[in-house]
């Protein structure tokens, strides 16, 4: 997950992975459903009904759960588009978001790009805060990305 040289280190892609999904686990899994681009991601809280069929538009995949522990949303969702998705993101189940809203997004417009000792920043993950208004809200995914999205709910 590393390369050395003397001093230096470089993070390879997959340990920004590992990092992201490892520090955003959730313990109840949510039922997602996506539908044509632009997309609507939609989650279902425990307890409403969920869906049987998941079908998502052929480069976004997403993910969902719930930490009961901090009581956010984690979104977990890849863009495989050389493009940016405009997304309606719509949580059904919670009654207000409570706060801004986190996504950690690790992005690249180039599919092929690594880290190296001359950029050891190329692919790095990136932390920004944004405003949610409700449990229903617009985002843009960026292209060639993996994006967490983590939603504050009550």
């Amino acid at each position: 997950m590393f390369n050395f040289l003397k001093i230096q280190v470089v993070s390879i892609l997959t340990y920004y992975v590992i990092k992201m999904l490892s520090n955003n686990r959730g313990d109840v899994n949510l039922d997602v459903k996506s539908k044509s681009v632009p997309a609507i991601i939609n989650t279902e809280m425990p307890g409403q009904n969920g869906f049987a069929n998941h079908k998502f538009p052929e480069s976004i995949y997403a993910g969902a759960t719930l930490s009961q522990r901090t009581g956010e949303v984690i979104l977990k969702v890849v863009n495989f588009s050389p493009v940016p998705q405009l997304t309606t993101i719509n949580i059904k189940g919670i009654g207000r978001i409570k706060g801004k809203c986190t996504a950690e997004i690790l992005s690249n417009k180039n599919i092929t790009a690594v880290n190296s000792f001359e950029k050891p920043l190329n692919v790095a993950s990136k932390t920004e805060k944004f405003n949610c208004s409700g449990p229903e809200f617009k985002y843009e995914l960026k292209a060639n990305s993996f994006t967490i999205i983590r939603i504050p709910a009550e």
